[in-house]
């Protein structure tokens, strides 16, 4: 089922749309979104890039990923700046996060330092305080 108009799009039409876009038409799970016409070009501009640079599609899907994530990013913003409800929930969302992640940190250095000191202790010293502690 085609989803676009019968316009065909040239190879350098293709490379001119937007990142998002770009790799959708690139992508093959969506190629029976295109016309028979329009999934020669698609082929021959796949085939080309891949005869030019064998990692230049996994930059393109890349791209993609991170034109969507940056989209995403600012609808949520927009969402969170324009509604109080919705702001609070971030905020205490953050906090939450943030001092989670604080909290991760710390005792991690905790067991770096004990571990760090157990390294450093030395095998008589740990002899001697058993003997002496007993």
């Amino acid at each position: 089922m085609d989803y676009v108009s019968e316009n065909i799009l040239s190879e350098e039409e293709i490379m001119s749309l937007n990142p998002e876009k770009r790799a959708q038409m690139l992508n093959p799970l969506f190629k029976d979104r295109y016309s028979k016409k329009q999934q020669v070009v698609i082929d021959n501009l796949i085939k080309k890039l891949r005869r030019e640079n064998p990692k230049a599609l996994d930059a393109i899907e890349t791209s993609g990923q991170l034109y969507t994530n940056k989209r995403l990013n600012e609808d949520a913003y927009d969402r969170i700046i324009l509604n109080a409800d919705v702001y609070d929930g971030y905020v205490e969302y953050m906090q939450k996060s943030f001092y989670d992640r604080a909290a991760k940190a710390a005792l991690n250095m905790s067991k770096r330092k004990i571990k760090d000191d157990l390294d450093n202790v030395k095998e008589e010293d740990l002899l001697q305080h058993l003997i002496n502690s007993s």
